[in-house]
């Protein structure tokens, strides 16, 4: 069975079509990544290329958030990426990223995909580890975002973990909804 493919695109038999809806996607620095910070929250740091990713390479980015003392949904400090394309109300996407602690204590912080302010709570510890959260968006049609922080009382307070190879999929119709292994910033094309 083969999907509805982009002109010029290699097409596989019996493989799954993975396009990362996310930009710059290695690159932090850009700013396709942004920080955002309101109510008692403190404007997020990110420092590309900080330390060594799972590879060995040094392209993990450091992200550093303070939400302050606020517990509304008004107090928020976190990294985010809008994906640039609509998201419609009925579309499941799917996030994934490896990510650790930058000291031996745990940090728990709020992970967003799709158009929606909900997001999976997930607990950090010092050990590389690929982390993945999924949505079935449930409002109108909207840009899809990828986002890491804390958001009201989701996530600790204060954070400071490493990140590398964030992925943002459309899911949608996939039987197989588990995060790709393979990642593009769009996808291969002839001549290649």
């Amino acid at each position: 069975c083969v999907k509805t493919c982009l002109s010029g695109e290699v097409r596989f038999n019996r493989a799954r079509r993975v396009r990362n809806l996310l930009n710059n996607t290695e690159n932090f620095a850009h700013a396709n990544w942004t920080t955002a910070k309101a109510g008692t929250g403190v404007t997020p740091i990110k420092t590309p290329n900080y330390a060594a990713d799972p590879e060995g390479n040094m392209t993990a980015c450091r992200v550093q958030w303070d939400r302050g003392a606020g517990t509304t949904g008004s107090d928020y400090s976190f990294l985010s990426q809008s994906a640039g394309v609509t998201d419609n109300a009925t579309d499941s996407v799917r996030g994934s990223v490896w990510m650790r602690t930058t000291s031996s204590d745990p940090v728990t912080l709020w992970f967003r995909v799709g158009n929606t302010t909900s997001g999976s709570i997930i607990t950090l510890d010092s050990t590389w580890s690929r982390y993945s959260t999924a949505v079935i968006s449930n409002t109108t049609t909207a840009n899809a975002f990828f986002s890491i922080g804390a958001y009201s009382t989701s996530g600790s307070t204060v954070g400071d973990i490493l990140i590398w190879k964030p992925l943002l999929e459309s899911v949608t119709g996939q039987t197989n909804q588990n995060p790709s292994e393979s990642v593009s910033n769009g996808v291969l094309s002839s001549p290649f």
